[in-house]
Parts: structure tokens; sequence; C-alpha cells
């Protein structure tokens, strides 16, 4: 095995990372986030009550949250409630929020 391509395969890693630690640093996600850690698939209505942010802030930040894999979506019936994901990136941010 070529010791450059476990460099490479770090790096990729320690880039993602860094781009989780970015999303998290807005406030907006971060109260987006303790809400699906305290409650179980809210759909975006009721996560934009609790965090008093517009519904395209909330929608934008789930996106980006998606799309890393620290969330996921069920859709019931009209609406798309979310939660934490099972994932590695999902189980590094929930023990961010939890400490």
């Amino acid at each position: 095995m070529n010791p450059f391509n476990i460099n490479k395969q770090k790096d990729v890693q320690l880039l993602e990372k860094a781009a989780i630690f970015k999303c998290i640093g807005d406030p907006n996600c971060l109260k987006i986030l303790s809400v699906l850690v305290e409650e179980n698939g809210p759909c975006v209505s009721d996560i934009t009550k609790k965090v008093d942010i517009s519904i395209s802030a909330v929608s934008h930040q789930l996106s980006k949250l998606k799309s890393m894999g620290i969330v996921e979506t069920k859709r019931t019936g009209q609406n798309i409630c979310y939660s934490l994901g099972e994932g590695e990136n999902a189980q590094f941010v929930k023990k961010i929020l939890e400490n």
C-alpha cells in the first residue's frame, strides 16, 4: 500500500470534518441541530417555529446537513421530517452537541 494514498485519505477526512465544523459554526445551523437532538423527527415548519428562522433559511441549512450525511429525512404525507442520521458524521456532530 502506498503511504501517499493514506495521506490523501486522511486529508479527505480532515476536509470533511472541517466542513462540518464550518457548518455547525453557523448559529442558525446550531439552533436547528439542537432541535434535532431534543426532538425526534420534527418537520421543517416545526423546526422553523422553534428556532425563529425563516423557512427558506431552515431548508437551506437542512439541505447542507443532509448532503453531509448529518441528517436524514422521512416523508410523512406531504411533510418531510428530519432527524439526526446514524452515520459517522452524524455521530460526530451528536458527540459535539452533547458536551
